[in-house]
């Protein structure tokens, strides 16, 4: 249900199913629960001498299933909405981000501490790459000495 505004159209109320609700509401099939849009207010402060209140409303809404970002890993999806506080690392944190196609079809679901994303390795994965490094050093080297002289067109 909506109504028509100036900006478009605005969600009134949304009708859910939800088989396991023992809940009847006059008017409604069994089991349908009505979910009204929830009004926020919060104070957004950009800069030292900026400060901006912001009201919005929305419905109260998640969606009933997810992805892990070990399920979606190498996969593209045309829309993405991510939970970035659940981040154990900044690898998780990238392949969560990474699936997107583009920012503008990006949505972060709640707020998340800027350490998800700009901490360091952890230090099992920084060790792993150092040794990977050095082999790579080691291979470069003994092939090198194995080919040194041969002329290839």
């Amino acid at each position: 249900m909506y109504r028509s505004t100036p900006e478009g159209r605005e969600a009134m109320c949304v009708y859910v199913k939800v088989t396991s609700s023992p809940l009847n509401v006059d008017g409604l099939d069994e089991s349908v629960v009505p979910i009204f849009p929830k009004k926020t207010h919060f104070t957004y402060q950009p800069s030292r001498n900026t400060r901006v209140a912001v009201s919005r409303s929305q419905l109260p809404l998640v969606p009933g299933w997810a992805f892990t970002d070990y399920k979606v890993q190498g996969a593209s999806m045309p829309n993405v909405v991510i939970d970035l506080a659940s981040a154990n690392g900044i690898q998780n944190a990238y392949v969560m981000l990474s699936r997107a196609t583009g920012l503008q079809h990006l949505g972060i679901l709640r707020w998340f501490s800027p350490h998800r994303v700009f901490s360091r390795l952890q230090e099992d994965l920084r060790n792993e790459l150092d040794r990977l490094h050095l082999l790579d050093e080691k291979t470069r080297d003994w092939f090198n000495k194995q080919h040194a002289g041969v002329v290839s067109n």
